[in-house]
């Protein structure tokens, strides 16, 4: 069965994944939802990228590094919502979510 959400960080030692070497990119087309726990501190360039029907992700306080347009051709991505210590230019690459902070 694919995987239809995810929960960070993952089972693995390497909690900063890239694009194609993210263990769920084979699933990524059918991902809808994304947890990022609280001691999750750097999200790599395009972790996210090519997972269409993703709807929405909430990036919490910790997160102090974001990789480059990790939201990718996330065409169905309608909310991030993130700690005001995030990044946002980051976040706008690929996609027209609204930013939602907290």
């Amino acid at each position: 069965m694919r995987r239809q959400f995810i929960i960070l960080p993952w089972r693995s030692s390497k909690y900063y994944f890239t694009s194609d070497e993210t263990p769920w990119y084979e699933d990524c087309d059918s991902i809808q939802k994304v947890v990022i726990e609280s001691d999750v501190t750097a999200i790599g360039e395009c972790a996210f990228g090519d997972c269409e029907n993703l709807t929405s992700i909430k990036i919490p306080a910790a997160v102090k590094k974001i990789g480059d347009e990790i939201f990718r051709e996330c065409l169905s991505l309608e909310k991030i919502f993130l700690s005001r210590r995030c990044r946002p230019d980051k976040l706008r690459a690929g996609n027209r979510a609204e930013l939602i902070p907290y």
